[in-house]
């Protein structure tokens, strides 16, 4: 009797192991759904804590700052529908982090556009991105889907963001088979 029970309990406990190892899987799967919540969560945060200044993530490795290689991986626009207030993308193994005045998105692989922020007040932003190969470009666009500037990838850059003729910015990455890169925004 004492034999069958301790089988009893190792068949319940493996088959617990089984079901929280398909649980843990499927939460590092993308899908349009988590994609949508965790990209709503985070602009809203981004959103709401653009004043302070945060350190620069230094674990990321430099980048290749060469012009003529930048040109190499400048993605098509005219391929992407940007301006659509809803993102369309696909990525593996992707995330965006955000703290106050901090935004990095990363991936392992990237198609599509991505929103990585909203601005909705004067600010200097700092801009640097990374990718082994493949295309990326960051867009801001205005409100009134107007692109104000196309950031190059491989690169860093500081743009001033002024309300003059909008009441909100939007950063959104857009990429083509990017692979292996991240993308980063700080807000001073």
């Amino acid at each position: 009797m004492l034999i069958y029970m301790g089988a009893f309990i190792i068949k319940k406990i493996i088959a617990m192991i089984v079901i929280c190892l398909i649980v843990g899987v499927s939460f590092l799967g993308c899908n349009g759904k988590t994609n949508k919540a965790n990209n709503e969560n985070t602009l809203t945060k981004v959103a709401n804590n653009t004043k302070d200044n945060v350190k620069k993530d230094i674990s990321i490795a430099s980048g290749n700052d060469s012009v003529a290689s930048s040109k190499e991986t400048n993605v098509d626009l005219n391929k992407f529908k940007i301006t659509n207030k809803e993102d369309s993308y696909s990525s593996t193994m992707s995330g965006l982090n955000t703290k106050k005045g901090y935004a990095k998105f990363f991936f392992r692989k990237f198609s599509g556009t991505r929103t990585v922020a909203k601005i909705n007040k004067d600010v200097t932003v700092k801009y640097e991105s990374h990718i082994e190969k493949g295309k990326l470009n960051v867009v801001i666009l205005d409100s009134k889907d107007n692109i104000i500037k196309v950031l190059e990838t491989n690169t860093e850059e500081n743009i001033k963001l002024n309300f003059s003729d909008t009441n909100e910015y939007l950063v959104k990455a857009v990429g083509d088979e990017a692979y292996k890169g991240d993308i980063i925004i700080e807000i001073e």
